[in-house]
């Protein structure tokens, strides 16, 4: 079923508005909240992890079809282009393998703990699996599935980004208020940078072109580092309580949802700025950009519905 979005976008505060729209909102088949989200721009399609649900739901952005894939509990989701795979992973301490095009199951790994954010080393072909508040990343061949090991971590990791610039996989660990640096060639932890002031760290996102990582906490802080030094460069105050950051690189913003607003930096001056907080739907804390149409995805529900909502952002 397809709604418009009915509240104002209002600027919160005095500063210039950010120019992020409302577009169409789609009623997910099954009620209750999500996890992380991203956007496969090769088939249009948003794919966000409906934890409370069990399912892979999935919202084609060109025909308007929505749809629920039986998963079982999970929270993270990632999408590997040269396997041409989807993996999920959640609750009920399995990876779920689904065909990219098909959307079809192809395989179900017991991974012997819950599993959280996944991502994905390009150019090995890897595959990291985060231990849900455990100790360690599962990593796994993304074409034959084979196991490859683990990386020991501090406890109680989160997103985690793939750098090919640098050849690092860069991790939240929310545990300890750090960002850990791992070399995926010696699987191993090479660095650990300090992310105070900000507390709690969640969302990630590498800004490749400026060699900047953005790392949100859950305490309205974000610090954006310099990723060849591990220095932070900024401390931005944003929507506390935020899950899943979001960059456009292309656009020079990044989207930081949290309690009922979201915050947009700009990342194309010598420093980043916020613009301003856009009002959201109650719940919104993930979300994933197309950067083809630097469309602004975002999900939220409750325990009588489920939607994925599109904002669109003025060139």
């Amino acid at each position: 079923m397809l709604a418009t979005l009915l509240f104002s976008l209002s600027l919160v505060g005095s500063q210039t508005a950010p120019s992020l729209t409302p577009g169409k909102t789609y009623d997910m088949p099954k009620p209750g909240r999500f996890d992380v989200v991203t956007y496969d721009r090769k088939f249009h399609r948003v794919l966000a992890a409906h934890s409370a649900a069990g399912t892979l739901a999935v919202l084609d952005t060109q025909s308007g079809k929505v749809d629920e894939i039986e998963t079982g509990p999970i929270n993270g989701v990632a999408v590997s282009n040269k396997a041409n795979k989807i993996f999920v992973g959640g609750g009920n301490n399995k990876l779920v393998v689904l065909d990219r095009e098909t959307l079809k199951v192809l395989s179900t790994i017991d991974l012997g703990g819950p599993a959280d954010v996944i991502a994905v080393d390009s150019k090995r072909g890897q595959v990291y699996v985060s231990h849900d508040d455990g100790t360690e990343d599962w990593v796994f061949d993304a074409e034959t599935l084979k196991p490859l090991g683990t990386v020991t971590i501090e406890e109680a990791p989160e997103f985690l980004e793939y750098d090919t610039a640098t050849d690092k996989i860069y991790q939240n660990i929310k545990s300890t208020d750090h960002v850990q640096v791992i070399d995926p060639e010696a699987k191993k932890v090479v660095a650990t940078w300090p992310t105070a002031p900000m507390k709690s760290p969640h969302g990630l996102v590498l800004d490749r072109r400026a060699g900047r990582a953005y790392s949100a906490g859950k305490n309205g802080k974000m610090v954006v580092f310099e990723i060849a030094s591990g220095k932070i460069v900024a401390t931005l105050d944003i929507a506390p309580g935020t899950d899943q950051i979001a960059i456009d690189a292309r656009f020079g913003r990044v989207y930081s949802p949290g309690t009922d607003k979201m915050t947009i930096i700009d990342t194309t001056g010598a420093e980043p700025k916020v613009i301003g907080d856009v009002p959201m739907p109650h719940g919104v804390r993930s979300l994933a950009v197309d950067t083809g149409t630097h469309d602004v995805w975002v999900v939220y529900g409750d325990d009588k519905s489920s939607h994925i909502a599109q904002f669109k952002a003025a060139q």
